[in-house]
């Protein structure tokens, strides 16, 4: 079995423990609901209206990450040197395998995370014990887990104004969905040159110059 597939396979079993583990501390607490927070900081009336508001802004969240994180990629290195490690840690990978891997880490770590951790020990901890489980085997991705504490704390914002676990489960597969396949089909050492303009004309006033140019430097060649 070659690493990337161990890899992959760990994933899978690590995400399956996670969500077991979160949907039975859900279950056992006195106050149970599964995807309902279970006092949120504002009442958005029926079930409907915070399923709805909550669904709104994880399509907003999740599609602005993955334009965002993508045009960081191709404007800044360290955003590169991130992507180029997944990468080498995960490619190639097929849509299935990107499937599994993104609907298991959404439903697993937003169960674990924000459906049964943060009621318990509020937003900011919670964030921050969900940045620490990015914590990265290699220095060079240290901004994989500042990037996993920010998105910690704006799902938790999510879940907790409209006290539904659906907006956050739905950004965080959105995101990994297409930045996996964006990791697995944009190589950033391929460098894309585009046809380059043609020669600029120069000036009259730029070949004037380069006349006087050749008129000073001419005889000091001749002289050496």
């Amino acid at each position: 079995m070659s690493p990337r597939r161990t890899r992959v396979l760990l994933a899978v079993g690590f995400y399956s423990l996670l969500g077991a583990v979160g949907l039975a501390w859900i279950v056992l607490r006195p106050q149970p609901g599964l995807l309902r927070h279970p006092d949120p900081w504002f009442s958005l009336g029926s079930g409907a209206v915070s399923l709805v508001a909550s669904l709104v802004g994880g399509l907003i969240i999740g599609y602005g990450t993955v334009l965002l994180s993508q045009r960081m990629t191709r404007r800044y290195r360290w955003a590169r040197a991130l992507h180029v490690e997944f990468r080498a840690a995960l490619c190639p990978l097929d849509s299935g395998t990107i499937l599994v891997l993104a609907a298991g880490s959404a439903l697993a770590e937003e169960t674990f995370f924000r459906g049964a951790l943060q009621p318990a020990v509020g937003l900011v901890p919670a964030a921050l014990l969900f940045g620490a489980a990015h914590l990265p085997p290699s220095r060079a991705l240290w901004t994989w887990t500042v990037w996993a504490l920010g998105m910690g704390l704006l799902l938790g914002v999510l879940y907790e104004v409209t006290g539904h676990l659906l907006g956050p489960v739905v950004a965080h597969f959105i995101v990994n969905y297409e930045n996996l396949h964006f990791i697995d089909q944009h190589d950033p050492s391929r460098t894309e040159i585009g046809p380059q303009p043609p020669p600029r004309e120069r000036t009259t006033s730029e070949r004037s110059m380069a006349r006087i140019d050749d008129r000073l430097v001419t005889p000091v060649r001749r002289r050496s």
